[in-house]
């Protein structure tokens, strides 16, 4: 999660501070049309936040239930061959792993979902910015030759902005990591250590 925020987040971040300066120096106009794209930005977030968060939390909870089953299939494998249960625990196994399997599933689906859905969206933006660019020329607010300039402006913003979304679920899992850990460590369900029995003398005889 760090690395992600260190080589894409900041950077992207960055890049979009600096374009829309620039437009801000030339056309304030243009620039709050780039600008109206934060809204559609936090919306997406928005719509796809809490599904892929309950998602990554379900995901994650499953696969520390079954890391759980499988360490106890581990240590438990002499008496489960001494009473012929093998099939038993095998066929648990095999439901956590098939658990695990829908659960991420879903996850990849929510995920795909979002990418599709961002990018769509600024697709629309795009073509949007094409014509109102194209009117402004028309009225004579700009010359013609800045519409390839504004183009790839947004061109430059929409790149940042997508880098961003494109991590975020990558975002999410981390979050939900530190979840993970914090949980671990607040936990106040802590075992008593009690000491060792200490053994009476003991005695003996051979016979």
């Amino acid at each position: 999660m760090p690395n992600i925020i260190m080589m894409t987040i900041i950077p992207a971040a960055i890049n979009l501070l600096i374009v829309i300066g620039l437009t801000l120096a030339h056309s304030w106009i243009v620039a709050l049309f780039f600008i109206l794209m934060a809204p559609a930005s936090i919306y997406l977030v928005r719509v796809f936040r809490t599904k892929m968060s309950n998602n990554n939390r379900d995901v994650r909870k499953n696969i520390e239930k079954m890391s759980g089953k499988i360490s106890e299939t581990v240590e438990m494998i002499p008496v489960t061959r001494a009473h012929g249960l093998e099939d038993v625990e095998i066929r648990k196994v095999d439901a956590a792993l098939q658990n695990i399997r829908e659960r991420g599933y879903r996850l990849d689906i929510v995920e795909a979902y979002f990418g599709s859905s961002s990018w769509v969206t600024f697709q629309l933006f795009q073509v949007g910015f094409l014509f109102f660019t194209a009117f402004l020329a028309h009225r004579g607010y700009m010359e013609i030759g800045d519409i390839v300039m504004y183009q790839g402006f947004f061109n430059m913003i929409i790149g940042s902005v997508t880098s961003i979304l494109n991590v975020y679920p990558n975002l999410v899992k981390g979050f939900e990591s530190l979840h993970s850990v914090t949980e671990v460590l607040m936990s106040q369900e802590t075992e008593e250590y009690k000491g060792r029995t200490k053994p009476e003398q003991m005695q003996g005889e051979l016979i």
